[in-house]
C-alpha cells in the first residue's frame, strides 16, 4: 500500500500513520514548536514536495540493495618464498625465539584460505545479462542479474599476480590485463590466451572501441613509443609512432571513430580511424594529466592539465577552445561527459564541477574527501562519485546530493551504472553491490514507517493547510 504522506503524525518521536477519517493532527510536545495542523483537504499535500522534504532533512538512504554478491573463499598451498624464510630467520637472529620460524617452515605445503574481494570494476557480459568481475585471488566471474554466478573460472593460481582491468569485448571474449600483458577469454570455451602481437611489455592501461578494435599504449621491438590498434583476432590493425616521451593514460576513442592520446610531455594526438594523425597540439608548460575524454559530437577532446584546470581542444586542428581553471594544485582531474554534453570534473580537495560545452561552470559540488574517480553518469543524468572518505554520492542534474552511502572503501574500483540507472558498487567488504535510488513512494513509506536513515531517527513533522514543519523549520506546499 502506498502511504499518503498527508495522513502522516509524529507520536514520541516516530511517525506513524492516522486513519483517513481524522480530520485534525496532534504535533507531541517538542522542544522547538508545540502546534496542530488541519488536514480537512486531504488533496492539500503534494506527495512528491513531502516525501522529498521528508528526505532532505533526514539525509535517509534514498536507495535499495536489490542483491550483494560475496566471491568464495580460494585455497591454496603455501609454497615456500625465499625472502619470507630470510625475514622469519633475521627475526631469530635477533630475538632468539625460534617459534616463528618454525611456524613458517611447518606451513609450507599445507593449505590454507584467502578471503576474496572483488577487485575490478564490473563489465557488462556481451548479452547484457550479467556483469563480469574479477577477484584478489585471480579468479573470474559472470554474476547474473539476480546476483548468483552464472560462471567461475580460475585464471592463476600463482601468488603475487594480479588481475588488471577487465572489458567484455563487442566481439565474443572478455579481455583483462595479468602480469603487464593483454590476455583474452573465450567464454563458450573458457581458454585462456595472451595477445602476442605486441612484442614489449604493454603496461596497464588499454581501451576497447565499438567494434572491438583494442587500443594500446606501448612500445614496439625497436622500443619507440606508439600506439598500436589491434583487431580482436590479434593482428595489427596500424600503429602509430610518437616521438619523445612515452604515452600516458590510455588512448581513448571518440564517437566518429578517431582516438585521442597524449604523452608525458604534454603532447595531444587525435588519429583518425585508419591511424592517420587528424589533429595534434602541446600545451606550453602545462603537462596533460591522464585520460581525455571525447564530446558526444567528436567535435572537441577535453583534457585536464598539471596546474589543475582543464582545457577544451579541437579535434579537427588541435586548437585550444577554452581552459578553465579548477582551483586546484594539481592536475588529477577526472572526467566525464554526459549524454547532454555537460563536462563533469573531479578532482583532489573534493570538487566535482560541471562545465557547459562552452566553458560556462554550471554548479559545483564539494565532498569531504577528495574525489578519487571518474564520475560516473547515468542515463538519467544523475552523477555517482566515489570520494575519498570512503563515501558513495548520488548527485542530481542541478549539483544537489540526493543521497551519500558510506558503502565503498577508498581505493575501490570505480562502480559502473547501466542503462536501467542501477549501479553497481565494490563495499568496502569486497562485495558487490546493485543498488538503486528509491522512488518517491518508497522513500514516503520508509518515513511513514519510523525508519531511520543513516543513524539519524526521523525528526518531528507537522503537516497543515499549504504548509508542512519538519524539526522546526517551516516550509510552504503547493496544493494539488
Amino acid at each position: 500500500m502506498k502511504i499518503d504522506p498527508a495522513k502522516i503524525a509524529d507520536t514520541g518521536g516516530k511517525i506513524t500513520k492516522r486513519s483517513a477519517g481524522e480530520k485534525e493532527i496532534t504535533i507531541s510536545t517538542d522542544d522547538k514548536f508545540t502546534s496542530t495542523g488541519n488536514t480537512d483537504k486531504p488533496g492539500i499535500i503534494d506527495r512528491k514536495t513531502a516525501a522529498s522534504v521528508v528526505l532532505a532533512r533526514t539525509k535517509m538512504r534514498n536507495y535499495k540493495v536489490l542483491w550483494s554478491f560475496k566471491p568464495e573463499k580460494k585455497k591454496y598451498i603455501r609454497k615456500e618464498n625465499p625472502d619470507t624464510r630470510k625475514a622469519y630467520e633475521q627475526l631469530y637472529e635477533q630475538t632468539g625465539d625460534k617459534k616463528a620460524l618454525q611456524d613458517y617452515l611447518d606451513s609450507i605445503g599445507k593449505p590454507y584460505f584467502n578471503e576474496s574481494r572483488v577487485s575490478t570494476t564490473p563489465a557488462p557480459a556481451k548479452d547484457g545479462k550479467g556483469l563480469i568481475i574479477a577477484t584478489n585471488n585471480k579468479d573470474m566471474y559472470c554474476v547474473g542479474e539476480d546476483g548468483k554466478p552464472v560462471w567461475k573460472k580460475e585464471i592463476s593460481n600463482e601468488d603475487y599476480v594480479n588481475i588488471g582491468k577487465v572489458c567484455q569485448s563487442p566481439t565474443c571474449d572478455i579481455l583483462f590485463k595479468m602480469k603487464g600483458d593483454l590476455h583474452r577469454l573465450d567464454p563458450d570455451t573458457m581458454k585462456v590466451e595472451p595477445f602476442k602481437s605486441i612484442e614489449e611489455r604493454q603496461g596497464s592501461f588499454y581501451s576497447v572501441g565499438s567494434d572491438g578494435t583494442i587500443y594500446q599504449g606501448t612500445r614496439d621491438k625497436k622500443r619507440q613509443n606508439c600506439v598500436y590498434a589491434l583487431n580482436p583476432d590479434d593482428t595489427v590493425k596500424w600503429r602509430f609512432h610518437t616521438p619523445g616521451n612515452a604515452i600516458k593514460g590510455k588512448p581513448v576513442e571518440g564517437p566518429d571513430g578517431k582516438v585521442c592520446f597524449h604523452t608525458w610531455n604534454g603532447e595531444i594526438f587525435v588519429i583518425s580511424a585508419d591511424g592517420k594523425k587528424s589533429a595534434h597540439t602541446k600545451l606550453e608548460g602545462k603537462t596533460a594529466s591522464w585520460n581525455p575524454v571525447f564530446s558526444p559530437d567528436g567535435e572537441r577532446v577535453y583534457m585536464g592539465l598539471k596546474d589543475g584546470s582543464v582545457a577544451s581542444i579541437s579535434a579537427k586542428d588541435g586548437s585550444t577552445e577554452w581552459i578553465k581553471s579548477m582551483g586546484m594544485e594539481t592536475g588529477e582531474q577526472h572526467m566525464s561527459v554526459g549524454n547532454d554534453g555537460t563536462l563533469y570534473v573531479a578532482g583532489l580537495k573534493g570538487k566535482l564541477v560541471a562545465f557547459d560545452p562552452d566553458g560556462r561552470e554550471k554548479w559545483e559540488y564539494r565532498s569531504s574527501g577528495d574525489m578519487m574517480t571518474c564520475p560516473i553518469v547515468s542515463k538519467s543524468g544523475d552523477v555517482y562519485q566515489v570520494s575519498g572518505d570512503e563515501s558513495l554520492h548520488c548527485i542530481d542534474n542541478r549539483g544537489v546530493a540526493k543521497w551519500i552511502a558510506k558503502i565503498t572503501a577508498q581505493y575501490a574500483p570505480p562502480p559502473y551504472v547501466d542503462d536501467d540507472d542501477t549501479l553497481y558498487v565494490v563495499t568496502k567488504s569486497g562485495c558487490l553491490q546493485a543498488i538503486k535510488s528509491s522512488t518517491i513512494e518508497e522513500i514516503a513509506e520508509r518515513a511513514a514507517e519510523g525508519q531511520e536513515g543513516e543513524g539519524k531517527s526521523v525528526p518531528t513533522i507537522e503537516i497543515g493547510e499549504g504548509f508542512v514543519t519538519i524539526g522546526g523549520v517551516k516550509l510552504s506546499i503547493k496544493g494539488r
